[in-house]
């Protein structure tokens, strides 16, 4: 997939909504740091509020307050890619409210999949601007400190045992 193809543009560049679909970004980027970290790769936010992107490797449930803001850079050098880790760049809380996946609202987020979230808070004025102002290359994370288990779903509740009903 291009480049061009893999951008989605429901605006001008300075648009909040400007960015590149999350399923064109390198896999690398899932899972960049600790196991007792959630974390949300944004992608853009919607002008309902709807905050659009791809989950990480751990399940975030309904409830979860995101406290930070993460900044990473993607280095292509040739066929390969390497992610570097750039901190927090921003401290918010957002807390979960409902997760739309696959036409369907559920109860978290399932671990490596694209989700739209609703979250009340402080903080999502924050994440637009910071988003408006992306170099190419570079991504935000929306991250939580993951307590006792919290965000794990039940076996029985696995997304891979789930179907899209269209």
């Amino acid at each position: 997939m291009s480049r061009k193809a893999a951008i989605r543009n429901s605006g001008s560049r300075d648009s909040l909504y400007w960015r590149p679909v999350a399923g064109y970004l390198p896999k690398l980027l899932v899972g960049l740091r600790s196991e007792n970290v959630l974390e949300f790769l944004v992608d853009s936010i919607t002008p309902e509020g709807l905050i659009l992107g791809r989950n990480g490797d751990h399940d975030i449930p309904v409830g979860t307050t995101f406290s930070s803001l993460r900044l990473c850079r993607v280095h292509k050098h040739g066929s390969e890619h390497e992610t570097e880790d750039l901190g927090m760049v921003g401290s918010i809380s957002l807390t979960l409210q409902e997760v739309h996946w696959y036409r369907e609202s559920i109860d978290f987020v399932p671990r490596g999949h694209a989700a739209a979230l609703r979250v009340e808070g402080v903080g999502l004025s924050e994440l637009a601007e910071q988003l408006r102002d992306l170099p190419s290359g570079d991504y935000l994370w929306l991250t939580a400190l993951q307590l006792n288990g919290v965000g794990q779903c039940e076996a029985d509740e696995s997304p891979d045992s789930r179907r899209l009903d269209s």
